[in-house]
């Protein structure tokens, strides 16, 4: 996949799409207490992005969520902090179908 931002899997969103959506539901989380969310690694890379205000295109390089990733965020001194608690190594990480 030559834009794997800005392409559209048949039926799916883009990668940007879906950054978008996943924004827009972690600005609406708590800041303080404890909040579980469990989700792909799309949706962790996503928002490990927006914290760091990073290019979607390079949150792929800087940020290796493999299968059972576990990732800390906190919101201390008005500022997002993470911390990678568990990234069991795995074989390679597959971004898109493998009919593509």
């Amino acid at each position: 996949m030559a834009d794997r931002i800005n392409t559209c899997i048949p039926g799916g969103e883009s990668y940007q799409q879906l950054y978008h959506r996943v924004v827009q539901f972690f600005e609406n989380l708590p800041r303080s207490g404890a909040v579980a969310v469990v989700a792909h690694g799309g949706v962790i890379r996503s928002i490990l992005a927006y914290i760091e205000n990073m290019a979607l295109q390079d949150s792929f390089e800087n940020f290796s969520i493999r299968y059972g990733c576990v990732v800390q965020v906190r919101f201390e001194d008005n500022i997002f902090r993470h911390a990678i608690l568990h990234n069991p190594p795995s074989e390679k990480e597959q971004h898109r179908p493998s009919r593509y």
